[in-house]
Parts: C-alpha cells; structure tokens; sequence
C-alpha cells in the first residue's frame, strides 16, 4: 500500500518545487554546453514561448549566452523576445547549435526530422532540453 502524505517532504520542501527542479536542470545543461559546444558558435534555442523564455533565463544564470530564438510560429519570426530576434527556420545560420526547447506534441519531431534533413547530427549540432 502506498502512503502519499500532505505533509511528506516532496509536497512541503521548497527544494522539491518544480522550479527547483529547472533550476538545477540549467545547471546541469549549462556545464555541458560549456564542455560540448564551442563558445564561437552560435546558440539558437527552438521555441520562443513563455515557459521556454523562462528556462533560458535559468541558463543565462549560468552564463549560457543565447544568440536568438527560433520558432514556427509566423506571429513570432521577426520579433524580439526576451532581448534574441526570433527567427524562422529557414533563416538559421550554418553551424549553430540548436538547443530545443519545443514542449507542443509533435515539435520535437519537427525539429529533430529539420536539422537532420540539413545535415546536424543530435548530441554534436543538437540537443533537447524541455
């Protein structure tokens, strides 16, 4: 029988907030775009949403340097958010890094089926965080 108690740590601890959890996620995601990615190549994170402006916020925290935002969505592309111009896909820069943070069904598969029909390999020209 499983006991869930109000009063359990996972459900009162700060340290257990959903925030905390992200937090430490950018941590971690940090250190490995710092070991992994040269600090010369450019930074675009997929997706320009609030929870994804957010969650880079989070990694600029951890000094992760954001060159733009890129998004499918035609009301986006062009614009500024959170201080990166949001590009359309196929305005994307050869030889970036493309971070995603795409969470709507389908997204990953977009983006994944995208950078591998131009050639990016995932782990060495991306990777996807949400």
């Amino acid at each position: 029988r499983w006991h869930d108690r109000a009063a359990r740590l996972s459900r009162t601890d700060p340290r257990y907030a959903t925030e905390a959890f992200f937090e430490l996620k950018a941590r971690h995601l940090a250190r490995w775009l710092r070991e992994h990615v040269s600090p010369s190549r450019a930074l675009l994170v997929w997706g320009a949403g609030r929870v994804t402006r957010r969650r880079v916020r989070l990694l600029q925290t951890e000094g992760v340097s954001v060159t733009a935002f890129v998004d499918i969505d035609p009301n986006k592309q062009g614009r500024s958010r959170a201080g990166h111009l949001v590009l359309a896909p196929d305005q994307i820069p050869a030889g970036a890094f493309h971070l995603g943070h795409v969470g709507t069904r389908g997204a990953r598969e977009f983006c994944r089926n995208f950078l591998g029909a131009r050639g990016c390999v995932e782990g060495r020209d991306f990777l996807f965080a949400a």
